[in-house]
């Protein structure tokens, strides 16, 4: 291990190398890694939104999926992440009856060929020793059906897929002589294949969408590590799904594929491997079936000095870095985005300034963490968590983004009227909060979970309508006060015609404020520099009396229209 001191000295040059701003006239910021081939559109002229993709659920019907885009892009989105299912062991009872892990699956009860279970005939068909079961509405047929043995039917209503996958060998023949029986229940006959549904409406829509790419099941032993005891024939089907995909048609909205399984960024290597093997096998499948499409992996932080004892600031920094970096290796030539999961929802991450160190959590992070101050509960900030894993991706060829969580911790089940258990409504003020700490490192913001987090009512009131009406509110994300030129530089969303405020200490310990309407606006900002293309910048002329440097400023705006930031912002000069 690193002495502690030469951490700190990587971390303070990888920190500069990330978080310098830019202002007009002088040098520019290290870009951020290049979107992906598939980025979405930019927002819609003349409003900037700080989110502009969700996650999630396809529906069940075209209109339901075309009504769904149509509020997401109201509310500024313009890219969909669906979540991917789990390819489970089971067995087959005595009467050829399919179970999943140790019960008889009702999914499967109505999977009959000439009357007796489906099981029964591919029995006749090779030797089956491993049975596998797949649940997710997907109707799998011309590119999953490889070989003589694979059948697709539908029985009393429902639809199924049954595929014999050889034990060793990638061929239609297994080696050995054995095969594990890999069932798909694709819900009722009638309905629309709810993958396809999706994309149907994204591709009219003019959304791009990611598909959540099938898993293997959590280890019995360690239950939070994926169990690649299956590895083989779990490769396989993988193959099988992409071909499938592929079989309907590419479509302009496919941008790429959802890894669903999840780690924390800052996990050991070592203990995390299993999940990166699991990237990595399944990245070399799209790279193979789909080159050129993109993969979307979503880990999580946690800087909360109780689920980190006994390391420093620096080495959670160092761990991300790495993690990060560890990640991205997985790649396997496909363009691959790390939209790394901000934690605020789950309360496992704190997006503070730097001069609320010493303020109170909020309400929301008090109830997992309880009372105590932002920088007793949480070894780093959000933004400096972001800052390390943006150096970690340096070089790699993968993309940034975030993944700012849509809800928040809640201790009563059900208490902000979105019945999920220990999650609930959030605030878009405590939104504008988490952009705030990412904007200056992400090529674009995700969030999770479109539904119910924005669309259930608490009050009457629903998320999503906080978006739609406050979506023209500036939001700053990045700042710097250039005394040289009388000038304050600011990065961030709807700055277009805004006045600003700032506050900051000079060389004498005076303090100072000043108010400028912006001077030099530029819409294209994130395009130029790698990052979200929604940022723009402007420079407002202050006549700064000598600031003070290492002393930290605070900004606020006002828009056009009247609007002020919900937040202020603040930054060491």
């Amino acid at each position: 291990m690193l002495h502690r001191c030469v951490l700190r000295a990587a971390l303070i040059v990888a920190l500069a190398l990330v978080a310098v701003p830019a202002l007009a006239g002088l040098t520019a910021p290290t870009p951020a890694q290049a979107a992906p081939a598939d980025a979405a559109p930019a927002a819609p002229p003349g409003i900037a939104h700080p989110i502009s993709g969700f996650f999630v659920s396809p529906g069940t019907t075209d209109a339901e999926n075309a009504e769904t885009l149509r509020q997401i892009q109201e509310a500024g989105g313009d890219t969909v992440i669906t979540f991917g299912s789990t390819l489970r062991s089971g067995s087959l009872d005595a009467k050829d009856r399919i179970r999943t892990g140790d019960e008889l699956d009702p999914a499967f009860a109505s999977c009959l060929i000439g009357g007796k279970p489906c099981a029964a005939t591919m029995r006749q068909l090779g030797t089956i020793d491993q049975v596998f079961t797949f649940a997710n509405h997907s109707h799998l047929a011309r590119g999953a059906l490889r070989c003589p043995q694979d059948r697709a039917l539908s029985s009393k209503g429902q639809r199924f897929t049954l595929l014999l996958i050889p034990t060793q060998g990638t061929g239609c023949t297994s080696e050995n002589g054995k095969y594990d029986l890999v069932a798909i229940h694709g819900g009722p006959a009638t309905a629309a294949d709810r993958t396809t549904s999706l994309l149907r409406a994204a591709d009219q829509a003019g959304v791009t969408a990611y598909i959540g790419m099938p898993s293997v099941q959590k280890r019995a032993d360690v239950p939070w590590l994926p169990d690649l005891s299956y590895q083989h024939t779990f490769a396989q089907f993988t193959d099988r799904f992409l071909r499938e995909h592929k079989s309907r048609g590419t479509t302009a909205a496919l941008a790429g594929f959802y890894h669903h399984t999840e780690m924390p960024v800052a996990g050991d290597p070592d203990v995390w491997q299993p999940v990166l093997d699991l990237y990595r096998l399944q990245n070399q499948a799209i790279a193979r079936v789909f080159p050129g499409k993109s993969a979307l992996v979503s880990p999580y932080l946690d800087n909360r000095r109780s689920a980190n004892e006994g390391l420093s600031a620096d080495q959670l920094a160092s761990r991300t870095q790495a993690g990060a970096r560890a990640i991205a290796q997985t790649a396997s030539g496909v363009p691959l985005t790390v939209a790394l999961q901000d934690g605020m929802g789950t309360g496992k991450g704190g997006a503070f300034h730097i001069n609320q160190a010493t303020a109170p959590v909020d309400g929301p992070a008090a109830k997992l963490v309880g009372g105590g101050t932002w920088g007793q509960n949480y070894l780093l900030s959000v933004s400096e968590s972001f800052s390390a894993a943006r150096a970690g991706l340096e070089g790699t060829g993968a993309t940034l983004w975030a993944n700012v969580e849509g809800m928040t911790p809640q201790d009563t089940p059900g208490a902000q009227g979105c019945g999920t258990g220990e999650r609930g409504q959030t605030t878009k003020n405590r939104l504008d909060q988490q952009v705030q700490a990412v904007g200056r490192f992400t090529a674009k913001n995700i969030s999770f979970m479109w539904d119910p987090f924005y669309t259930c009512q608490v009050g009457g009131a629903m998320l999503a309508d906080a978006l739609t009406t406050h979506g023209s509110a500036p939001v700053v994300t990045n700042a710097a006060l250039a005394p040289d030129r009388n000038v304050l530089w600011l990065a961030g969303y709807n700055l277009a015609g805004s006045s600003v405020r700032v506050k900051y200490v000079d060389t004498r310990g005076k303090v100072h404020q000043a108010t400028s309407p912006v001077s030099v606006f530029s819409d294209d900002y994130g395009q130029r520099t790698g990052l979200d293309a929604g940022l723009e910048s402007a420079d407002y002329q202050v006549h700064l009396a000598a600031p003070q440097e290492g002393k930290i400023f605070i900004v606020w705006v006002t828009g056009q229209d009247g609007t002020p930031s919900s937040r202020n912002f603040s930054l060491r000069h």
